[in-house]
């Protein structure tokens, strides 16, 4: 990774980063071509897809992005998660991080892409979902004793596409969509996901 992507990448939270190239993309498009795009999978009958692979540099900006509120990385992903959306989606609707966290954070990064993807598509954004106080201290595939979260549905939705910034195991984004009809939910979709 170059110094000046380098550098965005790890700005301190509230700290406007240098911008990477003259058309104002947090990252220039030599780094962002060391970005590897991720393969579609499945999850049950859900079709998944993702912007990236979690690895190297793609990791560590939807690490700064979650943990640190860089919001400024949006522009990374949303390009590539616009490209993914199918045709027949009419809305998106974030998969919400739990209470303890948001606050901790400061940050919903699945809020975050969905609002930044309805900006840039149209598609409505419908928090459909609502979030437990507490989860389980980490996700990912290492933590065996971890507890499935449950969401709440708010309201009933067609042709969503749920937005989460990463999936490893699926069990969230699974979570997410036995809390709604089945069959409103068309697909999901990531910032990052682990091939």
């Amino acid at each position: 990774m170059c110094e000046s992507c380098f550098a965005v990448i790890v700005a301190k939270p509230g700290v406007n980063p240098p911008v990477a190239d003259p058309q104002h993309r947090a990252l220039c498009e030599g780094c962002l071509s060391t970005f590897r795009r991720a393969p579609a999978r499945r999850l049950g009958d859900l079709p998944v897809f993702s912007a990236y692979v979690h690895v190297g540099p793609a990791a560590t900006a939807i690490h700064q992005l979650k943990y640190r509120g860089h919001v400024g990385l949006l522009d990374v992903f949303v390009p590539s998660m616009r490209d993914a959306i199918p045709t027949t989606a009419r809305v998106l609707i974030p998969v919400p991080r739990v209470w303890s966290r948001r606050i901790r954070y400061g940050v919903d990064p699945a809020v975050a892409l969905a609002v930044a993807l309805g900006k840039v598509t149209g598609l409505s954004v419908v928090h459909a979902l609502t979030a437990p106080l507490i989860g389980s201290p980490r996700a990912g595939r290492q933590r065996q004793q971890r507890h499935n979260i449950r969401f709440g549905a708010r309201l009933s939705v067609r042709e969503a596409v749920l937005i989460d910034d990463v999936v490893t195991t699926g069990a969230t984004l699974l979570a997410a969509v036995s809390a709604l009809d089945r069959s409103a939910v068309i697909a999901g979709l990531t910032a990052t996901g682990v091939a």
